[in-house]
């Protein structure tokens, strides 16, 4: 992101979800990052403000208005790897940057720059989030030892996910056998905040 106002934006938001923040503040941090993606004098910038804009001023039950969030992340994750790997000219990596965000924002396909492909990357970030929605855990208020809250918190604070093992074995000792929850710890992720037996050892919704 060109600017920490886009950041502040997508922070805004997550305190918006926590309840922490007011729809004043949310609005503000919009505008800024409103102003970043207007500004901005590279396509991939652009991209990545603009996805901090809608993240920030969207928060609203609709498709539509999450799925532009979505392209325009992958459009500046797709634009950064060409940029870096091409071997092109500022200039050149512009021209096709243009071209394939026109082609690419009306079609859905992906560039195919990135390895994996972002719209990969996103599912495995939805999955974290929230799990297998067709197979719902149950979890268990005597799985919330003092052990296990303050290093599901100290994740939820830092965003530093490597403790995710030992949130397993805490839960497990006070008695968890669920699979789905032991496993989905102690796998390599990617875990975020958000990730869905983080936010149940929090007791959060």
């Amino acid at each position: 992101m060109s600017d920490d106002g886009s950041w502040n934006a997508v922070l805004a938001a997550e305190r918006y979800a926590d309840g922490a923040a007011t729809a004043e503040e949310l609005t503000e941090a919009a505008d800024i990052a409103n102003g970043n993606m207007l500004g901005a004098d590279n396509r991939i910038q652009s991209r990545a403000d603009e996805a901090a804009y809608q993240s920030a001023a969207i928060l609203a039950d609709e498709l539509f208005l999450l799925n532009l969030t979505w392209a325009s992340a992958a459009l500046a994750l797709e634009g950064h790897a060409l940029e870096t790997s091409s071997g092109l000219s500022a200039e050149d990596t512009e021209e096709m940057l243009s071209s394939w965000a026109e082609a690419w924002g009306g079609s859905g396909e992906p560039m195919g720059w990135t390895d994996p492909d972002p719209a990969a990357e996103m599912v495995n970030l939805l999955r974290d989030i929230f799990g297998n929605p067709f197979r719902p855990v149950p979890f268990s208020p005597s799985w919330r030892t003092s052990t296990a809250v303050a290093l599901a918190a100290q994740m939820y604070e830092s965003r530093d996910f490597s403790v995710m093992p030992i949130l397993a074995d805490a839960i497990q000792d006070a008695g968890c056998d669920n699979a789905d929850v032991l496993d989905h710890c102690r796998n390599d992720g990617p875990h975020v905040r958000g990730c869905w037996v983080v936010d149940l050892a929090l007791g959060k919704e």
